[in-house]
């Protein structure tokens, strides 16, 4: 249920009853574990350029650094690369992208602490809204100030972030 309602705000599918409404001209980012967004030539830095031909190259390392790829790493064939160095470049283009929303599928599957790290840094920088499906309590409770809790077949929200949303789960489970 929490993949299919990240991939209908991202407009892949329709809903089985009802209907999404989104903002005109709306850009939206989805992220899956299938990584199927990278390009199957060039190298890392070459993959993160072609979303911007005008942007510098001092820039666009740091932003790769942000995902681990330091030095030599950004001169990596993409189609070498290995499953976890394929997520954090898919993530590191998504976030270099012109998105106002990203709908990001358990992002930190794969990932070391460190590339964990670089996410929730480039999160934080991110300007747009940001959905994520994800069971790092970790990685919510450093980016989200709002959590969908869903249980049970029902959606609750909790306006004040994980901390909140803790504390009132265990209050009603004690009660």
């Amino acid at each position: 249920g929490k993949t299919t309602l990240l991939r209908l705000l991202a407009g892949i599918g329709q809903p089985a009853a009802g209907t999404i409404r989104r903002a005109h001209n709306l850009r939206v980012g989805y992220f899956s574990q299938d990584k199927h967004d990278l390009p199957h030539q060039g190298t890392v830095l070459d993959a993160l350029r072609e979303l911007d031909r005008t942007v510098p190259e001092g820039p666009l390392r740091d932003h790769l650094a942000l995902f681990l790829f330091c030095g030599d790493d950004v001169d990596k064939p993409v189609a070498e690369l290995s499953g976890g160095e394929k997520q954090r470049l898919s993530l590191a283009r998504m976030l270099r992208s012109q998105f106002d929303l990203l709908c990001l599928d358990e992002p930190t599957n794969h990932l070391d602490v460190a590339g964990t790290e670089g996410l929730e840094q480039a999160l934080k920088e991110f300007p747009g809204t940001v959905v994520i499906v994800s069971h790092d309590r970790r990685l919510v409770d450093e980016i989200a100030d709002r959590v969908a809790w869903v249980e049970n077949g029902g959606l609750r929200t909790f306006d004040q972030g994980l901390a909140q949303c803790q504390r009132v789960l265990a209050e009603e489970r004690a009660a």
